[in-house]
């Protein structure tokens, strides 16, 4: 996480959100959630702050003891995590407080490293970022 923080020129101390394959690893990872409530929100373009389960890393805990979790309704994504079978952390392709890098080129230019993967694939059809919800307050931190 480090190694990407660095990348990205970003602070060690902002949180990831996690995409997950599928339900069960948001229980895997986060405690305390009811199954009927998460249906309203996943698939889909919601990230939920959840308390974290023992099994989660502590470097995807935020100060205030939750975790960002999404589980996608994005094809190209949910397809890589059904290949992987495993989470994998989201962010924009961008340098920390600079504009969101849209074309592939800009982004290959910018993240040109051996050790940088690049998944090429269609962008989703959201103009906004996701929404991200407090699961545990109900407070909606971005809408």
């Amino acid at each position: 996480m480090q190694r990407l923080s660095n990348l990205k020129s970003r602070s060690s101390s902002k949180n990831y959100i996690i995409l997950c394959p599928n339900i069960d690893w948001v229980f895997r990872l986060s405690a305390d959630l009811n199954k009927d409530d998460l249906d309203q929100y996943w698939p889909g373009h919601t990230t939920l702050l959840l308390r974290p389960s023992k099994l989660c890393p502590s470097e995807l805990i935020s100060d205030i003891d939750r975790v960002a979790i999404r589980v996608s309704a994005h094809n190209p994504i949910k397809k890589l995590l059904n290949i992987l079978q495993k989470p994998i952390l989201s962010t924009s392709a961008n340098i920390s407080g600079k504009e969101q890098i849209n074309n592939i080129e800009s982004i290959q230019e910018i993240f040109d490293f051996d050790d940088v993967a690049l998944y090429k694939e269609r962008l989703g059809n959201e103009k906004k970022p996701s929404k991200i919800i407090d699961y545990v307050t109900g407070k909606v931190i971005r809408a």
